[in-house]
């Protein structure tokens, strides 16, 4: 390994403010170390750490070291300590079945890795104290009280503090370190002290690329065989391919690697990963290519365990595969130096690569320049059609709603539940009768002449008697939207080069309009109209697109190709000006059926099965994240902003005890995806539906539903905890119902039989977790 000037530079910096920190009072000081991905983090912050322990070998107080790493990457940064102290062993890396069982505590030296997940959940095996040995909060505490004082590393620390920081302050607040020593390429928090690392020192010594070059001659061999993304995928093969024969002239074994990401950021794959992945394993198996997983030239790496082929040793400069199709997943912590060439299929309206993704093609495979400069930069390919790009943190910018998921830990139930519709009521469903109401508003809107609409049986008769394709593309209709349209172009950048520190605006020149071809045309109006279809179901996206091409023919003679490229155009802004008409009669035919509903006011209770959610999606308007809540079954736990003051007692007390309580969970109070009982009202005639506040499963395995409430804060309170009891009564291992805080005591209270208010609690009991 060759020796760094900023490495060195970097590693004396650590080292001296991790001394001067070992000497000052107190706990939980921090050093933020900022490097670019390719530097050699985990190697300098390795060196850093042998340099304290060398100098303060023998001391009183001898410092111990914690490794703090995301998903699987503890498991990389440890192998790779083991392996640069396999001579000298200054420090002893370490993990969680190694620590010393018998005094429990952290010797000095010692280095223990963890993954972020396995110490962040009450359950998880190195937060629990057991037979085999004490939790590694436990093993901090012998190990501060046996003089040493602690400091943890917190290896990609902006996936700390991003969607996580409550629970991350948490984790911390129990190991309590003297010094936490935070390494980031783009770290979120400042230290009290700081070490950075310039982009340009590291390029100077040649670790990595000198920068990312942006499509690359896109505009070059436009094929009429060919649409924007078999374009792009021959582009990119090409690139790969000239960098492999470049590589041959330098005498350098390096086969260069091809990376094509699927555009969608979730886990699973959705249609159009689906149908990107279908093109792309065609055209690879279908062309003078010849890449397919059963020779050993594609890899995949997608969500699903077996979707994942050809991934042994893949790494290696000489490994045969030359393109890789993965997803999201592998961005963090993945080091392959060979990847010279990133094709990314891009989400609509997506303006943004994260730094993790787009740095797995920054490294530089020998560590030093060569001669042809085609070798000494990144290359990356998209479909992305925006004036400006930015380059953000992996992470970030990505969750644009309020999202909770369920707790791995967490056994899903599944309950007798109950919902309500109208009779004769239809889903939120675009019927057939939606075609006049758009036509209606095309009438009304660009001001056409119903004379000329009607039709006999000939829909396009002929003749001065029957004058109706008269003025179907007047003047007037011309002022509103141009018929004119030869092609759809996407504007895509073309030779740009990436500011990897932020924001790049295209100039003047820098883009490049590609004709869209008559299958991704297809998929461009079906995306209108799914993004135009709200307040309806998306599945109503394709009755929409029905009427549309219909009344488009029966109006103005655009058959379907044409109205396609007439819809989508932005030549006199046409998409812009349908997408309004189709908001107008979206807007009219949802009043429409309103109306029908309230008609129709009568409503059936239905039995229905309930089950807790996989995750669940809140309104960011009405609800927020809430710190300090360890124990619900979703997180991170989000509440109403307006939730009653009894419930967020109640919420209090459960986290207060979590001893015995295994989860709970805060249910929604409307709605077909949430929990609910069926009650007959006071009045004695009507139904309605309860929707119970909390649902708590015990560790002692009885499931209790109660509903908070202050005393007769509601007059159907009655009837609904009465309802409730005749619930649980029916289903085994139950309890629950109407529950208040009794204010002397501190106390909750209910009653598990029926009750005639809220106000007199002479037979009601106190809520006790571990009784049940």
């Amino acid at each position: 390994m060759k020796t760094l000037d900023y490495q060195q530079r970097a590693v004396s910096q650590i080292v001296q403010h991790t001394l001067d920190m070992l000497e000052l009072g107190g706990t939980r000081h921090t050093l933020v170390f900022e490097a670019p991905t390719g530097s050699g983090k985990t190697v300098m912050t390795t060196m850093a750490l042998e340099q304290v322990a060398l100098q303060t070998r023998g001391r009183e107080q001898e410092p111990v070291m914690i490794w703090i790493a995301p998903n699987a990457l503890h498991e990389q940064s440890y192998f790779k300590m083991k392996n640069y102290f396999g001579e000298t062993r200054e420090l002893r890396p370490v993990m969680y079945d190694e620590v010393d069982r018998n005094e429990g505590l952290l010797h000095p030296g010692e280095v223990l890795f963890a993954n972020w997940e396995s110490i962040n959940k009450e359950k998880n095996l190195m937060v629990r104290d057991t037979e085999q040995g004490c939790s590694i909060f436990e093993t901090a505490r012998r190990t501060r009280e046996a003089g040493h004082p602690i400091i943890v590393v917190i290896d990609e620390e902006h996936d700390f503090w991003d969607k996580r920081a409550d629970k991350s302050r948490k984790v911390l607040d129990r190991i309590d370190p003297k010094i936490e020593l935070r390494v980031s390429a783009t770290p979120l928090t400042r230290g009290e002290q700081q070490v950075s690392i310039p982009r340009e020192r590291v390029i100077a010594e040649e670790m990595i690329k000198e920068g990312i070059v942006l499509n690359p001659n896109v505009s070059k061999d436009i094929s009429d065989e060919r649409d924007l993304t078999q374009h792009l995928l021959e582009l990119a093969l090409r690139r790969r391919q000239e960098i492999a024969e470049a590589y041959q002239r330098q005498g350098a074994n390096i086969n260069p690697l091809l990376l094509i990401q699927l555009p969608n950021d979730k886990a699973a794959l959705n249609d159009d990963d689906t149908r990107i992945r279908d093109t792309v394993e065609k055209y690879l198996e279908m062309t003078n290519w010849n890449m397919t997983t059963a020779n050993g030239r594609l890899a995949v790496w997608l969500s699903d365990s077996k979707d994942k082929q050809n991934l042994d040793g893949i790494e290696k400069p000489d490994s045969m595969v030359q393109t890789l199709l993965f997803k999201q997943a592998i961005a963090k912590g993945w080091d392959c130096p060979r990847a010279a060439v990133l094709l990314i299929f891009r989400k609509m309206n997506s303006m943004t690569f994260t730094m993790q993704t787009v740095g797995r093609i920054l490294r530089m495979p020998e560590q030093h320049f060569y001669p042809d400069a085609l070798l000494n930069k990144g290359y990356v390919y998209t479909d992305l059609s925006a004036d400006k790009i930015e380059i953000v943190a992996d992470g970030i910018g990505y969750i644009s709603r309020l999202v909770a998921k369920r707790r791995e830990d967490v056994t899903p139930i599944t309950l007798d539940s109950s919902t309500s519709i109208r009779r004769g009521e239809s889903r939120m469903r675009l019927g057939s009768d939606f075609k006049k109401t758009l036509r209606q508003t095309f009438v009304d809107n660009w001001g056409l002449s119903q004379t000329h609409l009607e039709f006999d049986d000939d829909p396009f008769p002929t003749g001065p008697e029957n004058p109706c394709a008269v003025n179907r593309r007047s003047a007037e209709l011309r002022a509103h939207v141009t018929f004119d349209v030869q092609k759809v172009q996407v504007w895509i950048p073309e030779d740009v080069d990436l500011n990897l520190e932020g924001e790049t605006v295209l100039k003047d020149g820098q883009r490049y309009g590609f004709a869209r071809k008559g299958g991704e045309l297809r998929r461009l109006f079906a995306d209108f109209c799914e993004r135009n279809i709200a307040p309806f179901e998306k599945l109503s996206a394709a009755t929409l697109s029905r009427c549309l091409l219909e009344l488009m023919e029966e109006l103005f003679e655009c058959f379907e190709t044409e109205a396609r490229k007439v819809i989508l155009s932005t030549k006199q802004d046409n998409n812009r000006k349908y997408a309004e008409i189709v908001r107008k009669a979206i807007a009219t035919y949802e009043r429409q059926v309103d109306e029908r509903r309230k008609q129709a006011a009568e409503r059936a209770i239905v039995d229905t099965r309930w089950e807790l959610p996989k995750d669940r999606l809140y309104d960011e308007e009405t609800n927020e994240a809430v710190p300090d809540v360890e124990n619900h079954a979703l997180e991170p736990f989000i509440r109403l902003k307006r939730a009653s003051t009894p419930e967020q007692r109640f919420e209090t007390f459960l986290e207060e005890h979590r001893e015995q309580i295994d989860w709970w969970y805060k249910n929604g109070d409307k709605g077909r995806d949430h929990y609910a009982i069926a009650y007959t009202k006071t009045d004695g005639k009507s139904r309605g539906l309860f929707y119970v506040d909390f649902i708590i499963q015990l560790k002692n395995g009885r499931l209790m539903l109660f509903d908070t409430k202050s005393a007769d804060s509601d007059g159907e309170a009655p009837a609904k905890h009465n309802a409730l009891i005749d619930y649980v009564r029916e289903h085994e291992g139950m309890g629950g119902g109407v529950i208040v805080e009794d204010s002397p005591s501190g106390n909750w209270l209910y009653c598990d039989t029926y009750i005639e208010n809220t106000t007199d609690h002479r037979r009601w009991k106190a809520f006790f977790p571990d009784e049940g």
